[in-house]
């Protein structure tokens, strides 16, 4: 249809509010598939992680049956993972001879940044349970007294 010479159709700024409503619609969409991508990458790291854990506990347990000094170590590469690296500083019980708590941390880069998760355990080092009581008692240590009186 004709109206003041103009012929039927749409106009720029019709045209302009389309397409913005589309990529709005787009931004919203890709959105939800990026923030799925990273959740499903944090899923798979941590997997990998609960993977490369008992190998890291392995490596650390050999580290403990050293005589001597404990130092830190830092960047070893875990074995069977690649781009997976982990660091463990020790640190001695004063109370609880033997017992050594371990602070192991894991890096990996993630979107070009360095992402990190640290877990803490304790450790004994390679001496029989009895062995240890025995020094702790000795020591004094291991709570309050048995027996009557």
């Amino acid at each position: 249809m004709i109206r003041n010479g103009r012929t039927g159709g749409f106009t720029l700024i019709e045209i302009l509010a389309a397409f913005l409503i589309l990529a709005l619609g787009m931004g919203t969409v890709l959105g939800f598939f990026s923030s799925t991508l990273a959740r499903e990458r944090a899923a798979v790291m941590r997997t990998r992680l609960c993977g490369a854990l008992p190998v890291v506990e392995d490596l650390v347990r050999e580290k403990l049956r050293e005589k001597g000094d404990l130092k830190d170590l830092e960047d070893q590469e875990v074995p069977g993972f690649p781009s997976l690296t982990w660091s463990a500083s020790f640190k001695e019980s004063r109370g609880w001879p033997g017992e050594v708590l371990v602070r192991i941390t894991f890096t990996w880069q993630e979107g070009g940044d360095a992402q990190t998760e640290e877990i803490v355990e304790f450790f004994t080092r390679n001496e029989p349970f009895h062995v240890r009581a025995a020094r702790i008692l000795l020591q004094g240590g291991g709570g309050g007294k048995r027996g009557g009186g």
